[in-house]
């Protein structure tokens, strides 16, 4: 389902599969810009669409010769030699993103400016730019994006023996984004709309890894300068009705640099807060629930038994003795009768502290269900 941020004319076409066709075929030129400008300094992932346009991911770096993939020794055509360039590729993404952050480079303002001529450039002459698009067997595939381990990461997820779907785009080489994709060159325009960061889709099994983040560049395109007049005037309509403008205006809350992610809610904002917070609160009283509060902290143990310890530390706020190391927080017991080395860590959610509240109580099953409600803040 289209989002009310998506311009108008894609509201008004039914057919999602061609907004998804356009938009994947503008990806293509971007990243035929960004070739083109970059050539071996860039590392191209897969593109991807959303509702409002669509986003091309890469990392790129300031020399050429400072990354050597490494070498198998033969190409992957069965089961056990898939998983062998998986593992390659892996390592040799880990080595791009474990560099040292002097090689690589952001995308600036002066950059989105190059970037930007050479995508008109592109478009102007997209209707001589020939666009071919082929089958090949996984050995040839490999082959040709050799020295892209994102590519290969790619090309391992599928299935042995099976052929790859690529596409030549004058001199640009590159997965077909979709197996039935279908490029369409009636572009008028490409609006690069911002850069972010993006992190890698797969997991490492190296705890030493920096997470070096990859540069995502987000854009959407028009086919005509009619469609593309009236987005800016749509944007312009929620740039005034923007939360951030409205917060600072009718002085409901700030944000700071030095809490990022976190408002600070003045006068006006803590009293709709409050209107809010009784609302809910009459709420829960009519259901049957009791309202507590709960410890911000609670040691490493509980984690441990909750699950959290083993499947959210990496997105857990901890807290530790001066001078732990990784390993040393690897290794704790931190169990409850000694105080050296403790560990806490603070609250992601209620669920735990609440289960400590029903274990310290004594119940007659007459008294289920317990119905446990809290507005502590949760850090995660």
């Amino acid at each position: 389902m289209l989002s009310n941020n998506t311009p108008i004319f894609f509201n008004q076409c039914s057919l999602c599969l061609v907004i998804q066709q356009f938009w994947l075929s503008s990806s293509i030129i971007l990243g035929a810009a960004l070739e083109k400008l970059y050539g071996d300094k860039i590392f191209l992932m897969s593109p991807s669409v959303s509702s409002t346009g669509f986003q091309c991911d890469f990392l790129l770096r300031k020399i050429v010769d400072s990354y050597i993939p490494s070498r198998l020794e033969k190409i992957p055509s069965t089961d056990t030699t898939h998983s062998l360039l998986l593992q390659k590729a892996t390592q040799d993404a880990f080595t791009l993103m474990t560099s040292s952050p002097n090689t690589i480079t952001s995308v600036s303002e002066s950059m989105m400016k190059d970037i930007a001529e050479v995508l008109a450039k592109l478009i102007s002459s997209s209707s001589t730019i020939p666009f071919e698009k082929m089958s090949v067997a996984q050995p040839v595939a490999i082959e040709l994006f050799y020295d892209n381990p994102f590519k290969l990461i790619k090309i391992a997820s599928f299935p042995p023996e099976s052929s790859v779907h690529i596409f030549r785009y004058g001199d640009f080489i590159d997965l077909c984004p979709t197996p039935n994709f279908q490029f369409i060159p009636q572009i008028h325009s490409i609006h690069l709309l911002h850069v972010s960061a993006a992190q890698l889709s797969f997991q490492s099994t190296n705890k030493n890894h920096s997470n070096q983040s990859l540069t995502r560049i987000s854009a959407i395109s028009f086919p005509s300068i009619k469609t593309e007049s009236r987005w800016r005037i749509e944007m312009e309509e929620l740039q005034k009705r923007d939360h951030r403008v409205i917060g600072k205006t009718q002085q409901l809350f700030t944000l700071n640099p030095y809490s990022p992610g976190s408002p600070t809610l003045l006068n006006h904002g803590f009293r709709i807060s409050n209107r809010i917070l009784d609302l809910i609160r009459g709420q829960y009283r009519r259901d049957g629930y009791e309202e507590v509060v709960t410890p911000l902290i609670f040691n490493k143990e509980l984690w441990e038994k909750s699950g959290h310890w083993q499947n959210y530390r990496d997105d857990m706020f901890l807290i530790q003795d001066k001078g732990m190391n990784e390993s040393s927080l690897e290794n704790s017991s931190n169990s409850l009768s000694s105080e050296e080395h403790v560990i806490r860590g603070l609250k992601p959610m209620n669920c735990p502290g609440h289960c400590l509240i029903f274990q310290g109580t004594s119940k007659s099953y007459k008294e289920l269900p317990v119905r446990i409600a809290e507005f502590s803040p949760l850090h995660r």
